[in-house]
């Protein structure tokens, strides 16, 4: 069938209000399928990278799909649309949707030869529209690509428009019956699986902008106002140049600052994703192979000089900056990263070099994907379900802080809650946060003389800390029948109702001991517990106001809980009803004594390790306690368990893009070093990933055919089930 002839058939089609009918009714339904399992309100929306261009394209096939009913054709292939007779621009079809006010430019190819021309083709005809129509957006005008292959160059630049240039485009596959002319919906993939399912670390790099007064004596009444309208600036330079990132305006509460060079009150903090840490780290994960490609190669060899210390055009933030210079002398200042500014107290070198004891956050600006995803989540009705059903009588934003922030911490894997849920380790950073909250609290209630200082700033990123813990027990609590009290809400406040915030935190405290945790729970109340008690200990900013013999009794429970801890450790190693293999028992018998003993204790009595744990020295009982001890303890500890089961059947999984989860594992499969899986966390969320290292995976490598199976992994308490299904069972 030539060209010609298809394009009558769509024309007569249009012209009858019949085009829809040429589509497999498989397609639009499986469409709408793949489209409506992102918005599954039992489900919380998350930032797959992977995911990222295959979900802009079946949004814009959908957007497109939706006005090709009752479309009158403009122009077919016979006039050229040009307003200047010496140019000649012949697009197959240009049609208009009279209700809606849709333009949709359609284009047919019937070669692969010619399928090349085609972007450079609709992108001349959109720009002869737009001199007729200026100022029209991309959701104005669509497209429709009708051709009968999809060669790599027609995927790649199809790809590229939809995820980076936000155009509207459906694609649609010629497929000839004798006569008979079928069209089936084809969503173009240029994107390479790189097994990223959060940011690597340093992927957003910062840098703060710091304000300082020309004169002491000229300070603006009106500062605030001109440092938000600066952000304004910079987010939306930001999203017109299709950057990434974040502008984060902040209060100074640092004692003295007016002091201080003249320093303002308010700075901002910008990021930006950091381009190059990505492909280095999915080529460290054995996801791709960069050998491949000349580019590939090339930015492998130079990864840690481009991933290190990156700094974004300044052109983005250049307008911003202009603005600011009409009032202040501003410096660029503190270039660092956002997991460094977001890292725990003791994972740093000081922690009053970050922002945690400075920086009170008044309002955050995501742009970009980052504000794409921002936007989205706040209108996801899992959200409201979840989220916002909590929050009353306040208007929320992703401008507001503890919207925003949280929202950029869950993109970037900042404060990621284990896998695994509530263990050993998510108990003792949870209770040195609402620890640490406590303490600040009680200081404000008990501070004499009216100035806060910095305890606004510390209780808000405390808080932020906790939040997607918080998030999890409120979930784990709706879908569990045996935890029947609901947890208490914890208030936040910086300024006032100091003691109602105090009050709130020390309820929930106490919920967690009486309700959440039981009393096979043991070992977790004590991590609980550990972490209340000693948070002064691991931040400097709490350390250095604490009295001598303060700290010495901190530091002596730490010890006294620690020698308990390992002790159990070492006793539960030598148990029989250890459901670990011997060789994973041998290996955290290893770890227990290169760690603390230094000494092999794999061929020593139980009462002989007892001894060597009491004789262990106080510094590194101290130094080791929220890193080693934790993690020894979880590889023995199963986590915190209710009656909520992982379920194995797939129709309770309606937020899962079943097709691309196939396309991703056959893709995955080709390269042979790779085993994938479908993994379903204990929170609910379902990845792949690659398990061809792990034991489990020996047995099962010849009785796999991907073709038609797949392995599925529920993780559970700790414990992998590991199952074999077949693609049949899902919807694809």
């Amino acid at each position: 069938m030539k060209e010609s002839e298809i394009q009558k058939i769509i024309e007569n089609a249009i012209q009858e209000n019949k085009f829809l009918e040429l589509i497999e009714d498989e397609d639009i339904n499986s469409l709408e399928y793949r489209y409506q399992s992102y918005y599954d309100p039992d489900s919380l929306p998350s930032f797959l990278i992977d995911y990222l261009s295959t979900k802009k394209a079946i949004t814009s096939a959908r957007n497109v799909l939706q006005f090709l009913e009752n479309i009158r054709i403009i122009t077919t292939a016979s006039k050229s649309i040009s307003l200047d007779r010496s140019q000649r621009l012949f697009p197959d079809l240009i049609l208009f949707n009279e209700e809606q006010r849709k333009l949709i430019i359609i284009e047919i190819k019937r070669s692969s030869q010619a399928a090349r021309e085609t972007i450079t083709e609709i992108i001349a005809y959109e720009s002869e529209v737009k001199n007729m129509l200026p100022f029209l957006s991309n959701f104005e005008v669509n497209f429709c690509i009708i051709s009968t292959e999809y060669p790599d160059l027609l995927n790649h630049s199809i790809s590229g428009l939809i995820t980076w240039e936000s155009k509207q485009i459906l694609c649609l596959k010629i497929e000839l019956d004798e006569q008979d002319l079928k069209l089936k919906i084809h969503i173009p993939s240029a994107w390479t699986s790189t097994g990223n399912i959060t940011f690597p670390p340093n992927a957003i790099s910062t840098f703060q902008i710091i304000l300082y007064q020309e004169s002491n004596a000229d300070i603006l009444a009106d500062a605030e106002s001109a440092v938000f309208y600066a952000a304004s600036l910079i987010a939306r330079e930001g999203d017109r140049n299709n950057s990434h990132g974040f502008v984060l305006v902040w209060h100074d509460c640092w004692d003295g600052w007016e002091n201080v060079g003249g320093a303002t009150k308010f700075h901002l903090t910008v990021g930006f994703i950091n381009p190059y840490v990505f492909l280095p780290f999915a080529q460290n994960r054995g996801m791709i192979n960069v050998s491949q490609s000349p580019i590939g190669e090339y930015l492998i060899e130079n990864s840690v000089e481009l991933a290190s210390a990156y700094l974004s055009s300044d052109q983005i933030w250049e307008k911003g900056i202009t603005y600011l210079k009409q009032y202040y002398r501003v410096d660029i200042e503190g270039l660092s990263s956002w997991d460094t500014e977001r890292a725990k107290p003791y994972e740093i070198n000081s922690v009053l070099l970050t922002m945690r004891h400075r920086s009170l956050p008044l309002s955050i600006e995501l742009w970009g994907s980052l504000g794409d995803f921002a936007r989205e989540f706040i209108s996801h009705p899992g959200v409201k379900k979840y989220i916002l059903s909590k929050i009353s009588n306040r208007i929320i934003s992703c401008e507001d802080p503890f919207i925003g922030i949280p929202i950029l911490d869950s993109i970037s894997g900042v404060n990621k809650l284990d896998s695994r849920g509530f263990t050993c380790k998510v108990l003792f950073h949870l209770g040195v946060s609402l620890g640490t909250l406590l303490t600040l609290y009680n200081t404000a209630i008990h501070n004499e003389d009216g100035r806060l200082k910095q305890l606004p700033a510390s209780i808000t990123w405390y808080m932020l800390d906790i939040q997607a813990t918080l998030l999890e027990v409120a979930i784990r609590y709706g879908e569990s029948n045996s935890l029947t009290v609901p947890p208490p809400a914890i208030k936040v406040t910086t300024k006032e109702n100091f003691e109602d915030a105090l009050s709130s935190i020390q309820s929930f405290v106490d919920w967690m001991y009486t309700h959440f945790l039981s009393e096979k729970n043991k070992i977790h109340s004590i991590c609980l517990q550990l972490g209340l008690q000693c948070h002064p200990l691991l931040d400097s900013y709490l350390t250095c106001i604490l009295s001598d013999e303060q700290k010495k009794d901190l530091e002596e429970n730490v010890c006294n809980t620690s020698t308990y801890l390992l002790k159990n450790i070492a006793k539960a190693c030598f148990s029989k009803d250890l459901y670990l293999p011997d060789e994973e028992v041998k290996d955290i018998m290893n770890d227990l004594s290169n760690n603390y003993l230094e000494k092999n204790i794999n061929q020593i009595k139980l009462e002989k390790i007892f001894t060597l744990i009491e004789n262990i020295p106080t510094n590194k009982h101290l130094n080791l306690y929220h890193t080693k001890l934790m993690y020894l303890l979880d590889r023995l500890i199963i986590p915190v368990t209710h009656d909520n089961q992982i379920s194995s059947n797939f129709s309770d999984y309606k937020n899962i893009d079943w097709i691309w989860i196939h396309e991703r594992m056959l893709y995955l499969r080709e390269k042979e070093n790779l085993f994938p899986a479908v993994i379903v966390d204990i929170n609910g969320s379902v990845n792949i990933v690659d398990c061809s290292n792990e034991d489990y995976i020996l047995p099962l490598k010849d009785k796999i055919d991907f073709k038609n199976n797949f392995l599925f992994i529920v993780s559970s308490a700790g414990v992998k089930t590991v199952l074999i299904k077949e693609w049949k069972e899902v919807s694809l």
